[in-house]
């Protein structure tokens, strides 16, 4: 069987480009495939190099959410792993 990903694959390209120019930082994983994919830009606001790994659990973020998003967050972290869910995580958060 044959699956073209062509336009998969420009979409994912196009994604790239606007996160590196708008600097923010993302952080995908893919649970089918298990692949993870987290930005340069994400590194940095941990102060990590641009090379590094990032290793995201449920322990290490919210230690650096802030305050009074850390509610909304861990909420929306519990509903994204509930096994009866959508499994969604979309959040907006300042990290300190």
């Amino acid at each position: 069987m044959f699956v073209d990903i062509s336009a998969k694959k420009k979409s994912e390209e196009a994604l790239r480009l606007a996160v590196e120019g708008a600097g923010y930082g993302i952080y995908n994983f893919d649970f089918a495939s298990g692949h993870a994919f987290h930005s340069a830009e994400l590194l940095a606001l941990y102060g990590l190099p641009p090379d590094g790994t990032l290793d995201l659990d449920a322990e290490l973020v919210p230690k650096w959410v802030h305050r009074d998003d850390r509610e909304s967050y861990l909420a929306r972290q519990a509903a994204a792993n509930d096994p009866d869910g959508a499994g969604l995580f979309d959040v907006e958060f300042r990290i300190v």
